[in-house]
């Protein structure tokens, strides 16, 4: 019973993930202020990444939704996003970056855990973010 409860999340997540305003597509952006996330957190709460050589990253394919070892959620999984600074005057510490849908809107955002700096030539962020669904009832 739990392994089809996982299988239906999985099938879920991979429906969302390939529908018309779905994950395929959609961007990955960098914000650089401090707060704390919530589920009413808005796009517009979040000031985004403005450091040389920043721009969003679109996430064209998601990975195959697939149910974890517990069997008891699906994840998700982006390709990786990778953003560079290209130096100059303008750097930034980036706290966070968030997920959008193919149409714009807010799916997630996580903070990191320290801020990123991203004010000398070549340094990186690479992003790889992954997404769970699990059941509540358990």
């Amino acid at each position: 019973m739990l392994l089809e409860l996982a299988a239906a999340l999985a099938r879920s997540l991979a429906a969302w993930a390939t529908n018309a305003n779905g994950l395929n597509g959609g961007d990955i952006l960098l914000f650089t202020n401090v707060l704390p996330l919530t589920p009413a957190t808005l796009l517009t709460d979040l000031t985004e990444a403005t450091f040389p050589g920043y721009a969003r990253v679109s996430l064209v394919t998601w990975s195959a939704a697939y149910v974890t070892p517990s069997g008891l959620q699906a994840e998700i999984v982006s390709p990786a996003a990778v953003f560079t600074c290209t130096g100059g005057a303008g750097g930034q510490d980036v706290t966070g970056y968030a997920i959008l849908d193919k149409a714009g809107l807010l799916v997630a955002a996580e903070n990191f855990d320290v801020p990123q700096s991203m004010h000398n030539n070549g340094e990186t962020i690479s992003v790889t973010a992954k997404l769970r669904r699990k059941d509540q009832g358990f």
